[in-house]
């Protein structure tokens, strides 16, 4: 019996991007935007890893990823 098995996963990445440079109020605003929006669509937002921070040369970007 084969041990193999395949599966496709949808993601739908949510983004907050904040212009740099950057108020701490703005990034803060960003975090509690995701945590609603998660909440929204029954995303469990108390993880370490439920919303990443990242920035790219001209964001900062709040995402997470809902799997569809």
């Amino acid at each position: 019996m084969s041990r193999v098995e395949m599966k496709t996963v949808t993601t739908v990445r949510h983004e907050y991007r904040i212009e740099m440079p950057a108020y701490r109020k703005d990034i803060y605003e960003a975090l509690q935007w995701a945590d609603r929006d998660m909440k929204e669509v029954g995303v469990d937002n108390t993880f370490d890893d439920a919303s990443i921070v990242t920035a790219n040369d001209d964001h900062i970007i709040v995402y997470w990823e809902e799997k569809k």
